[in-house]
């Protein structure tokens, strides 16, 4: 009858309103990645520069991660480059990363921790991920993933000069 149909509709909707059913969102995970693009970082092995390799990691990072995740990608050289910013599409995230270009330069990481900042001011639970091949003591909250594989080490020309001889040049260098 319609009227038992009513009531065990009454019944049914009395019931979720006293059960106040909610809806979880998906869990966005929201990644500040910079990655160093410094001369050291192309030193390469097995024919893969530490660049190559970090940019690979981001990339699959991206690929494997939820589809509601959130990425700013900074590319830190001697000046900092925004490659995306707070992108949740996949296929975007991957096409900024195609492509980029490592420098014969420093990082300039002080900037790159800088523009992070600005994106920790409107989310502090993201995370902030420094793909490099430098050493840090402490990090301050930063994950840093080494690029550097198997017992690599960095050196560079600290002082460097040249010396016209009689019989020839003389080159005077520190490396450390």
């Amino acid at each position: 009858s319609l009227l038992l149909i009513l009531q065990i509709l009454t019944v049914i909707a009395a019931s979720f309103a006293i059960a106040r059913p909610t809806v979880k969102p998906l869990k966005t995970e929201e990644k500040i990645v910079i990655i160093d693009a410094s001369a050291s970082m192309l030193a390469e092995k097995g024919g893969v520069t530490r660049f190559d390799y970090a940019v690979q990691q981001v990339k699959e990072a991206t690929q494997n991660a939820g589809s509601n995740n959130q990425y700013t990608i900074l590319l830190a050289g001697e000046t900092v480059k925004e490659l995306t910013s707070r992108e949740t599409d996949r296929g975007e995230i991957l096409t900024k990363l195609n492509g980029i270009k490592c420098t014969m330069g420093n990082a300039d990481i002080s900037a790159a921790l800088i523009k992070a900042g600005d994106v920790l001011n409107q989310n502090s639970g993201a995370k902030v991920l420094l793909y490099t091949d430098k050493t840090y003591i402490n990090a301050n909250g930063v994950e840093v993933i080494d690029c550097k594989r198997d017992g690599e080490w960095n050196a560079g020309i600290i002082y460097f000069e040249d010396n016209e001889l009689a019989n020839g040049t003389e080159f005077i260098a520190s490396v450390g």
